[in-house]
């Protein structure tokens, strides 16, 4: 099994656990967002080679741009740039990522658009994303949406 496998067993896990506590279901309710990891080392914060598969080491941080530490604003959804996979099959677009187009196609019916931003030099390499250089204001809801099930 491969580092990135070991992972995903391990988000799975988390993912099923939400669910559960949630009662809701995990295949449907969850987008789930594609991200390469590597073993990390607290005593070391660099970024990394490539994953060796045989590392046993469970801590990690994300190889690529983590898409999923997005900022949500409205109906926008300001994503990492995740600088990867571009799809040689796109004849429109030779730049198109497999990952953004991942990201778009799993919005699809949602009311949501994402639009990708490099963080690489300023957030990424420095071991964060987007939403750890803002500080976006929120309204609160006035609806006490924890007492009800259903949405908010």
């Amino acid at each position: 099994m491969s580092y990135n496998d070991r992972i995903q067993s391990s988000l799975d896990g988390i993912r099923s656990g939400l669910a559960a506590a949630f009662n809701v279901d995990p295949n449907s309710t969850f987008i789930k967002v594609p991200v390469l990891f590597y073993p990390d080392d607290p005593n070391y914060p660099t970024y990394p080679s490539p994953p060796d598969p045989n590392d046993e080491r469970t801590l990690a941080s994300a190889y690529t741009p983590d898409m999923v530490n997005c900022i949500i604003i409205n109906d926008r959804l300001l994503v990492p740039k995740p600088f990867v996979a571009t799809d040689p099959n796109d004849p429109n677009d030779p730049n198109a990522s497999v990952f953004e187009e991942h990201v778009r196609n799993s919005l699809t019916g949602t009311g949501l658009s994402a639009h990708f931003i490099d963080d690489w030099e300023y957030y990424h390499c420095w071991l964060g994303e987007l939403h750890c250089g803002t500080n976006v204001e929120r309204a609160a809801w006035t609806r006490r949406w924890w007492m009800y099930s259903g949405s908010p």
